[in-house]
């Protein structure tokens, strides 16, 4: 069992790892099989994101620690593309961490405090580097 499943339930757990699995479609596929489903694997991806980002808004705990930031969906979908840039668009330990990150409370409250140094007028690829090596080494 891991850290998240003992600190939040397997539920949680289980749900986040099925969206980081649709977000990580082309993990461990050939470059054939990637070219040969390229839209499947794509349209998987855009799911997969639309089910992240419905979860993070829709799931109490965390629509609260939004709401006490002022936040919304669509600063969540910009610190998911944000972290994918700054390297955190990978699988770790079945979780892919640009999408699970914003899935439990304390990552989510780390990432929307420091909104203005990922996505704000602080941004900088330095920022945007270290919270993502944070990120993955959290799943680590």
């Amino acid at each position: 069992m891991s850290i998240f499943d003992s600190l939040f339930g397997s539920g949680r757990s289980k749900k986040v790892k099925e969206i980081s699995d649709k977000l990580n479609s082309f993990a461990s596929e050939s470059p054939k099989d990637i070219a040969d489903n390229f839209f499947e694997y794509m349209q998987n991806s855009g799911q997969g994101e639309e089910e992240l980002f419905d979860f993070v808004v829709q799931s109490e705990d965390l629509k609260a620690i939004l709401e006490i930031n002022g936040m919304g969906r669509s600063e969540v979908e910009e610190v998911f593309r944000t972290l994918e840039r700054g390297g955190a668009g990978q699988m770790v330990n079945g979780y892919y961490v640009a999408g699970a990150a914003l899935c439990f409370e304390e990552s989510l409250e780390y990432l929307l405090s420091n909104y203005n140094k990922l996505c704000g007028e602080e941004a900088s690829k330095e920022n945007i580097l270290t919270a993502s090596h944070k990120m993955v080494k959290h799943f680590e």
